[in-house]
């Protein structure tokens, strides 16, 4: 069964306790209830989700933690596929192609960012809406690139311009508009501006019960 709405959570600065608490919040008030899909280092402050995301083979060699994950735990990538397979990661076939994949063939990561991945993902799982957090794709106001109390990352280098110039591209594809999808971008402090901007608060009350 698929559900309608799907909340893809980022590890950037704009994922804040406030917005993961009114998240799990809206489990207990939306009907059907929605998904989620937490990228790379966001698991660790919404351990419940229902999927863990990671294009990178590196993060996932680090966070052995990660693994303890209750939900499933999938990546695409040609340096993920030779993960141990006793670690119970689903490699799904994909590329760094443009716009957002939408058969079942595979997924697109493009720009080579996990983010993106997730995204796509979330509307191979079926999403008509998807309510992005912690989208940053630019330094906080601080100058921080992931929320409080992250991890260093493994990659230090952070190529917003190529990641957003991909998420664009990907926004302007008519299928989207065809099929009824919709993207809301409920990140404070977003760099990403392709998508409407809403606080947590709309996005969840436009599916609440």
């Amino acid at each position: 069964m698929t559900a309608p709405v799907c909340f893809v959570l980022a590890p950037g600065p704009g994922l804040t306790p406030e917005v993961i608490l009114r998240v799990r919040r809206s489990y207990r008030k939306a009907v059907p209830r929605p998904r989620s899909i937490v990228v790379n280092d966001a698991y660790r402050l919404a351990p419940w989700a229902g999927l863990l995301y990671s294009s990178d083979a590196g993060w996932w060699r680090r966070e052995r933690v990660a693994l303890d994950f209750e939900g499933a735990r999938c990546a695409s990538s040609a340096a993920c596929a030779d993960l141990p397979i006793e670690w119970g990661i689903r490699v799904l076939p994909g590329d760094e192609g443009d716009g957002f994949r939408l058969d079942t063939k595979g997924i697109h990561f493009g720009g080579g960012q996990s983010g993106f991945a997730a995204v796509n993902l979330a509307l191979l799982m079926g999403a008509r809406r998807i309510v992005l957090c912690g989208f940053n794709l630019g330094p906080g106001l601080a100058g921080e690139t992931h929320y409080a109390g992250c991890p260093e990352p493994v990659a230090r280098t952070h190529d917003y311009p190529r990641w957003i110039a991909a998420i664009e591209k990907a926004a302007q594809d008519p299928a989207l508009r065809e099929r009824c999808i919709e993207i809301l971008n409920a990140t404070p402090g977003s760099h990403l501006t392709c998508f409407p901007i809403v606080t947590i608060d709309e996005a969840c009350r436009r599916f609440e019960c």
